[in-house]
């Protein structure tokens, strides 16, 4: 509802700027060797899952989900208001605030994105915004697209997964930007 109240450029810069500044605490939690996220050293939750990429199963527990939660709802009013998926602010925060590695980080985002996208995709198509056709051609390439993504991600280390995950916030970032100053 508020992207069809304020001004495309307000949009534009706000994630932009919103996605540099998740690359540099992306790019701090790296120099602090993962630890930022083990404030009180309490883990919430515990999951694990195979690693294909180092025939290992990775053990791992959640801490803060407090900030986690609050950068994510954050992340479903950007998302809304630009399009663009919440896992580029969602990954990260789980990554950064909570520990998560990024392989669960992106999977959990992945789930966790459709339902943003449900809910606005359902307000954009009530005022009229989505076109039909458009959207049913989209719906096959990115079916096939995100099946190739998780096979590949399941071989892939992570240090892979993260380094193309920057170079996409960038690339997110630097657009957006560019976006809001030309709109």
């Amino acid at each position: 509802m508020i992207s069809l109240n304020v001004a495309a450029n307000v949009i534009y810069l706000t994630l932009g700027c919103s996605q540099f500044l998740t690359m540099a605490l992306m790019l701090l939690k790296t120099r602090f060797k993962g630890n930022l996220y083990n404030i009180n050293g309490r883990q919430y939750f515990f999951d694990a899952y195979y690693d294909g990429s180092t025939d290992k199963d990775i053990h791992y527990g959640v801490y803060n989900p407090a900030p986690t939660a609050i950068v994510s709802s954050v992340s479903g009013v950007l998302s809304g208001l630009v399009g663009v998926g919440g896992g580029v602010m969602i990954v990260p925060a789980m990554n950064i605030f909570s520990g998560v590695p990024m392989k669960a980080a992106t999977a959990t985002s992945t789930l966790t994105m459709s339902f943003t996208a449900a809910a606005g995709g359902l307000v954009f198509f009530l005022h009229g915004y989505t076109h039909a056709m458009i959207t049913m051609a989209m719906v096959p390439a990115i079916y096939i697209g995100s099946k190739i993504a998780v096979k590949l991600a399941v071989r892939v280390s992570s240090k892979i997964i993260y380094n193309v995950f920057m170079v996409f916030l960038f690339f997110i970032a630097c657009q957006m930007i560019y976006r809001g100053l030309n709109s």
